[in-house]
């Protein structure tokens, strides 16, 4: 019996410490959680439009999204982030989707995968329109999509750079 006290007190005090540390959450972020990802100021940008956030419920799965644009000059970069921690096949069909597209650059189109440490990653560049995105896979739960018009890819590169990601809950 001590035995079981003993694994059982092991097991709360290693999940207590996962959740504290690692910020492990086995639930989806509710509306008001996922908005706090994406920081509300961002150095050299400035809020375009009011932050949304909402959780919708489809059958059995479950996901969180929030929304954010930013502007500086006359880029525009909107955010969205989806946490697809109850709606596992949504978060493997995108990924699935974006690792089966191939690789293009030309002189107007770019598309190819990114070499980041915090997940997968792909970016797109269309020169006629002169717009770019980032979308990426984080933790196996979080889809991050960024786009921007009237902006690079090294722009929108460097714009990721100042997201948190490596705060984002597993």
């Amino acid at each position: 019996m001590d035995l079981q006290k003993n694994s059982l007190l092991f097991f709360l005090m290693c999940f207590g410490v996962s959740v504290a540390y690692g910020q492990r959450t086995d639930k989806v972020l509710p509306a008001e959680k996922i908005i706090n990802l994406v920081p509300d100021r961002i150095k050299g940008f400035s809020q375009f439009a009011n932050p949304k956030a909402r959780q919708t419920k489809l059958g059995d799965i479950t996901y969180s999204l929030c929304e954010k644009v930013y502007s500086s000059d006359k880029k525009i970069i909107k955010v969205l982030l989806f946490d697809y921690k109850e709606a596992t096949i949504m978060y493997q069909q995108a990924m699935r989707e974006l690792a089966n597209r191939q690789t293009i650059e030309s002189d107007t189109i770019i598309f190819r995968a990114m070499n980041l440490t915090e997940g997968k990653a792909w970016e797109g560049y269309s020169a006629n329109n002169n717009s770019s995105q980032i979308f990426m896979g984080i933790n196996e739960r979080f889809y991050l999509v960024i786009s921007a018009e009237k902006t690079d890819l090294e722009s929108l590169e460097n714009f990721l750079l100042l997201i948190p990601i490596k705060d984002f809950p597993r």
